[in-house]
């Protein structure tokens, strides 16, 4: 069970944030957010703004090259919607950046969905089998 999700859900918002860079770290997703995360106050408020930081989520038994068995990637475009590799995914945040609209999380599911825009176009990741959320600051 993922242990430390009610302290993640109170902590941090990612609205309105960016993601430059995701990669894949050992058994963890990385997500690079080099102007930060909000940090929220106890009514869940988006107070201040940290310095840049790693998102890390570490997955139960990550497999990179089956990452699809944790890992679902939709884009949306004009209406419709396709689901993409996760290494496309990675691409195009490098090439535009992931800018979040919204992120939801399923304490049962043990799964986060981020939904933001790269370019002109959509993107629902959602990851699941979620063991623990880390954020590292520099």
């Amino acid at each position: 069970k993922m242990n430390n999700f009610d302290e993640y859900l109170y902590k941090y918002g990612l609205h309105d944030c960016v993601v430059e860079k995701v990669y894949t770290q050992n058994n963890s997703l990385a997500f690079c957010f080099n102007t930060g995360v909000y940090k929220l106050d106890e009514k869940g408020t988006e107070t201040a703004k940290t310095t840049n930081c790693l998102m890390l989520l570490e997955l139960e038994d990550l497999d990179c090259k089956q990452i699809w068995k944790h890992v679902e990637v939709l884009k949306i475009n004009k209406n419709k919607i396709y689901e993409i590799n996760f290494e496309k995914f990675i691409e195009d945040v490098s090439k535009f950046k992931f800018e979040i609209d919204e992120n939801y999380l399923s304490y049962f599911g043990q799964s986060i969905l981020l939904d933001g825009y790269a370019f002109k176009n959509r993107y629902q990741i959602k990851i699941s089998e979620i063991l623990k959320i880390k954020f590292i600051f520099k």
